[in-house]
């Protein structure tokens, strides 16, 4: 019987350092995950001020252009 017990101690601590492993490992993707999710965000932040400026740049011309054809005509 007590074979058995060290048997089935031994498969456990097999198991529970195979869980430790994959924990680690887990624990890597996840951080490389939140780095590409936090390079993401920038870039979309990026993203975002560029397409903002670029709108105001045009609503800005379009305002110029109307008061320049006011003036005109």
């Amino acid at each position: 019987m007590i074979d058995d017990v060290k048997e089935t101690l031994e498969d456990h601590e097999d198991r529970i350092q195979s869980l430790e492993k994959a924990d680690i490992s887990m624990g890597k993707s996840i951080e490389n995950l939140i780095k590409s999710v936090d390079n993401l965000a920038s870039w979309v932040k990026t993203f975002i001020i560029a397409a903002f400026g670029t709108l105001f740049t045009v609503a800005c011309g379009a305002v110029a252009f109307i008061v320049w054809y006011i003036q005109k005509g």
